[in-house]
């Protein structure tokens, strides 16, 4: 199978040589951790993944939604941020 029949194939819940496998990569900080305790980053990696490509360069809401506060109680801020998901953040006088 092909990486393209593989993942078609998956998301439609039929048979499959194999499930569909992407590294999306690691935070800097974990990056950062591996390569102390030896991790090669140019060394081939241990396990097979399939190639996708992005086919556009947004993947969030179009149009992102607009910030917008919820609450503020002087510790914290509730918002509604560009993805529309709801966030509690300290306030900056706090940090």
């Amino acid at each position: 199978m092909t990486d393209r029949q593989r993942l078609l194939a998956a998301m439609r819940y039929e048979r499959v040589d194999r499930a569909p496998c992407r590294d999306f990569g690691a935070w800097p900080e974990t990056l950062a951790r591996w390569k102390r305790e030896g991790y090669d980053p140019d060394a081939d990696l241990p396990f097979q993944t399939d190639r996708w490509d992005w086919q556009s360069g947004w993947f969030f809401p179009h149009p992102p939604f607009e910030r917008r506060v919820v609450e503020e109680n002087g510790e914290t801020v509730l918002y509604v941020n560009h993805e529309g998901i709801l966030m509690r953040r300290l306030c900056a006088s706090l940090k």
